[in-house]
């Protein structure tokens, strides 16, 4: 009786015609001919008998480390056959404790993946977040009045973050224009202060 496996398209590899239809067939009838637990056959053995044979198979493209990957994980994932890995290469067994041994270490392997995917993912949004911090500030730069400049810097300190280059360019452009006003200010009040005078007098 032929299991059913509650497997959706998503979860399959994506395959090419030749890799279904010509590739796999001839791999499972090599492994349950060829290999066994003693003698399991090595991938570098696996693609060179695929490539030197082209005109058995009659496959159009050479046989790649990732041709083969995907072939073993589909055989897998369908449940088309038992194939078994280790250092020393591929084979097929009926061994329901290596069968078990290989789910384990896939499932670990699965694990390991997911946590480095996660850190990843992690890092990338505190990346993302940390550069749109960066973008309000330079929105908060962008035009803003003198009286706020003291606010910018203590963001700035709250972050935690060095400036970017652009927004330290803002900022003391900020103060120059600030000096500048007040420098102008002094100069009309001192006109006024003086008109002023020669009023009295």
């Amino acid at each position: 009786m032929k299991r059913e496996l509650k497997i959706t398209d998503a979860q399959l590899p994506k395959l090419t015609d030749d890799e279904r239809d010509k590739m796999i067939p001839i791999l499972i009838r090599l492994l349950k001919a060829k290999s066994s637990s003693d003698r399991p056959i090595k991938a570098d053995t696996i693609m060179k008998w695929f490539n030197e044979n082209k005109h058995k198979t009659q496959m159009t493209k050479a046989v790649c480390p990732a041709n083969l990957r995907k072939a073993i994980n589909y055989i897998r994932t369908t449940g088309i056959a038992p194939v078994m890995s280790g250092s020393n290469g591929y084979y097929i067994t009926d061994d329901p404790k290596e069968i078990y041994k290989i789910a384990i270490s896939l499932e670990q392997r699965a694990e390991s993946i997911n946590a480095a995917a996660k850190g990843l993912r992690d890092l990338a949004q505190e990346l993302q977040a940390s550069a749109k911090k960066k973008d309000d500030l330079w929105d908060m730069v962008d035009g803003i009045t003198v009286d706020r400049a003291a606010e910018i810097i203590r963001i700035l300190n709250e972050c935690g973050g060095i400036p970017t280059a652009r927004t330290q360019r803002a900022i003391e452009n900020l103060y120059r224009q600030h000096t500048a006003d007040r420098r102008r200010r002094k100069i009309r009040q001192l006109w006024r202060d003086k008109n002023d005078s020669a009023d009295v007098y």
